[in-house]
């Protein structure tokens, strides 16, 4: 046999008698669009976008937690050309791009709209530890490792600003042991100090 094979496991695993996997449907459960190879009048193929329709549009409304058609439409759009459409592998990234939307799943504007950065965040630091690898010179590998570090401490700052916005900036303490001496007392809950002295929530011990 001559030739790639792009799809070996595939091929050995219907060989085998096994089920082939089912292909995602475009737009996906979650409903963001997905990229996909389109033929023009001419026979040429382009990348482009499934023409989504209404009933798409409301899928990406629901996918991005907003009722607001031009919210829903703007966000889509900076999040597939957040990297430029200069790639020869423009359809798979923006593919990507659209995938880690729907798994960081928000649910109303502003986690939407965080999630979009945290997106642009993540794949701009990608694209810097590409740089960095092939960086030919010392005064450019400083400055990719420089930018790097930058981006993956915005994107940390980014997951923990999502996830206190999501629980209200709660935190929640588990204390699983407390030794308390005989004739001593544990402390339950914040302590804190201010102008009123300090204030304290006391468990007395027996």
């Amino acid at each position: 046999m001559t030739g790639h094979d792009p799809q070996p496991l595939q091929k050995a695993n219907r060989s085998k008698g096994a089920k082939p996997e089912k292909k995602r449907v475009p737009g996906g459960a979650k409903g963001w669009p997905r990229m996909e190879k389109v033929t023009q009048e001419d026979g040429t193929k382009k990348d482009a976008y499934e023409k989504a329709g209404k009933h798409g549009l409301s899928k990406l409304m629901g996918a991005v937690g907003t009722e607001n058609e031009d919210f829903a439409i703007g966000i889509f759009s900076q999040v597939a050309h957040c990297e430029g459409t200069a790639s020869e592998k423009v359809m798979h990234t923006a593919n990507f791009r659209g995938a880690m939307m729907e798994e960081i799943a928000p649910r109303d504007a502003i986690e939407t709209a965080l999630a979009a950065q945290m997106v642009a965040t993540h794949c701009a630091a990608m694209e810097m530890a590409r740089r960095l690898r092939d960086a030919d010179h010392l005064q450019l590998r400083d400055s990719c490792e420089r930018t790097l570090t930058k981006l993956n401490r915005t994107f940390i700052a980014q997951v923990e600003t999502l996830k206190k916005y999501r629980t209200g900036g709660q935190q929640k303490v588990t204390v699983e042991h407390v030794h308390v001496h005989e004739g001593g007392q544990a402390i339950v809950g914040t302590v804190s100090s201010g102008g009123g002295g300090r204030k304290r929530r006391r468990s007395q011990t027996s």
